[in-house]
């Protein structure tokens, strides 16, 4: 790999802070399109969305997290569950079926009578995520005795908007990323609308998840790992990373790649400043005893606790293999199948998946983007540099592949095989996926975001369709009497609907706009970043 430093600041270039009209307009489009989805699915459809709304609204009621082995489903959300339609053997949304909306019940009203529920295996997780979630919804309660959240439908509902928040910033990340490498602005553009074409992301970018908060910091530190990959390696951002993987460490197990990720970036870092050995000792050790102050040290205390590091009480469901086929092919085809298609677009409590022409269509053009990612001299960034932003995917499917192996191997079962838990290399992987599309453009980058625009509303129009057509209606309903369902059901008025989409639909068509103003402009006018590739610091032998 290179060891010298990637491509020379371009002159005249912008200030980093610059960010063009056009990812503004996506980060909108974007929000918009988040929005949407958190109504396309019924209330408590997302994956173990009931289980995370229970531990939410336990912590936001009681203040406290509980161990892992200790939390049962609240009663009156079991309920909550069953007016939502959960559970039904025929899932059927209609206009007919909805209970009307100033008559849906908060959690509390269907507290009583108590009864016994089955357990939530979600404390297993550590507490970020749900001392967020919970808090707002406690500060909510607090300050807006009997507010717009009341209903069991409204609570679930600003679960949602809050991973919406979470979530909105990945367009605005992805330029910063393309913008900072000195990307070309068609290429920062066209990353920044990567993301549109995951359907499955914007599913779960709209339910109550706590994939989301760990997604949101794996997208903040992105800049950062990148920043130090260049050689970049001045303490502050180096504590910040600290800071952002301590929290990551305290929402998620999958976070536990994210120093590997880090500590990488860090060494190719000190290869390219020929660092000597106090500072290097001094960088690692300033990441290192952030990161454990700011969240790492809940593994411990369960090692400490429990003499294990993640203990869960799923871990019984997967002791016996009941004659179920153990060997290794049957995994690693299960696997590449489940994951990539959760991927793209698996909706619900894998409910109903996008068609496979479209998911094998998108699986080929991201394959053939990353491969042309990786070839020589692309925008004159490193090939390092390039490999250590893909590494962030990588450590993530390898995390995800050993955790579902360990489990299988003992059961027999195909658990964990979730293709969201990749979600957090989105920030990287979506400049190198446009990088690699750019080559298929030749001379005419100025037409990147179009294209890759074309691609998102394809992907997303054939995933809104999947949705409504299996969730909303009767079979054979018509497209008006779907709708009608879904307002029906809807936590917000029919006429807030409304005007949410039409909203929407101009600030889609502002985007579309504002990206076909981009490719009309001659190339002379696209605007050259300033990469921030020079090392901060050299060895002081050198100096």
């Amino acid at each position: 790999m290179e060891s010298t430093p990637d491509r020379s600041a371009a002159a005249g270039g912008p200030k980093l802070g610059h960010v063009p009209r056009a990812v503004w307009w996506t980060t909108a489009s974007w929000i918009a399109l988040l929005l949407g989805y958190s109504l396309l699915v019924p209330t408590y459809r997302g994956p173990d969305e009931p289980q995370h709304v229970d531990l939410a609204d336990h912590v936001s009621r009681e203040l406290d997290y509980p161990a892992w082995d200790e939390r049962r489903l609240d009663p009156g959300l079991v309920r909550a569950t069953r007016l939502a339609g959960f559970g039904r053997d025929e899932l059927e949304f209609t206009s007919a079926g909805a209970l009307p909306r100033d008559e849906r019940p908060s959690v509390d009203e269907l507290r009583d009578p108590p009864r016994s529920t089955g357990r939530n295996q979600l404390p297993q997780h550590p507490p970020l995520y749900y001392t967020v979630v919970g808090g707002v919804d406690h500060v909510v309660d607090a300050v807006l005795p009997g507010h717009l959240f009341g209903s069991y439908d409204q609570q679930a509902w600003l679960y949602r908007l809050l991973s919406v928040v979470m979530v909105a910033p990945l367009p605005l990340v992805t330029w910063a990323v393309a913008h900072g490498l000195g990307l070309p602005e068609p290429v920062g553009v066209a990353s920044a609308l990567v993301p549109f074409c995951i359907p499955q992301l914007a599913h779960i970018g709209s339910v109550a998840n706590n994939d989301d908060l760990l997604m949101l910091l794996f997208w903040l530190v992105t800049p950062l790992v990148v920043r130090f990959a260049r050689g970049r390696l001045a303490i502050e951002p180096v504590v910040l990373a600290g800071l952002v993987s301590g929290l990551a460490l305290l929402t998620k197990g999958q976070a536990l790649v994210m120093p590997l990720w880090v500590l990488g970036a860090l060494a190719l870092g000190f290869r390219r400043a020929r660092a000597d050995r106090w500072r290097i000792a001094r960088v690692v050790g300033a990441y290192l005893g952030t990161t454990l102050l700011a969240g790492g040290w809940w593994w411990f205390r369960n090692l400490v606790r429990y003499g294990e590091l993640a203990p869960s009480i799923e871990y019984a469901r997967f002791d016996v293999t009941q004659g179920r086929d153990t060997g290794i092919t049957r995994f690693a085809h299960a696997s590449a199948y489940y994951t990539n298609r959760r991927f793209w677009g698996d909706f619900g409590w894998i409910d109903v998946a996008l068609p496979s022409r479209a998911i094998v269509a998108a699986t080929v053009v991201a394959i053939v983007a990353l491969v042309l990612a990786l070839r020589p001299r692309a925008f004159g960034v490193a090939l390092a540099t390039r490999l250590v932003m893909l590494a962030s995917l990588v450590l993530l499917m390898a995390f995800t592949c050993y955790a579902s192996y360990r489990l299988f191997s003992r059961s027999g079962n195909l658990p964990l095989m979730q293709g969201r838990y990749w979600f957090g290399s989105l920030a990287a992987v979506s400049v190198l996926l446009a990088m690699g599309l750019a080559a298929l453009l030749p001379s005419r980058e100025r037409w990147l975001p179009l294209a890759v625009a074309a691609m998102a509303i394809a992907m997303q129009v054939t995933a809104v369709r999947t949705l409504v057509g299996f969730y909303w209606g009767t079979p054979g309903a018509s497209t008006t009497e779907r709708l009608s369902a879904l307002v029906a059901w809807s936590p917000i008025p029919g006429e807030a609907v409304t005007v949410g989409a039409a909203i929407g639909t101009v600030v889609f068509a502002a985007t579309v706009g504002t990206l076909a103003t981009m490719a009309r402009r001659p190339e002379g006018r696209l605007v050259q970043a300033t990469p921030i590739d020079r090392p901060t610091w050299k060895k002081r032998a050198s100096a």
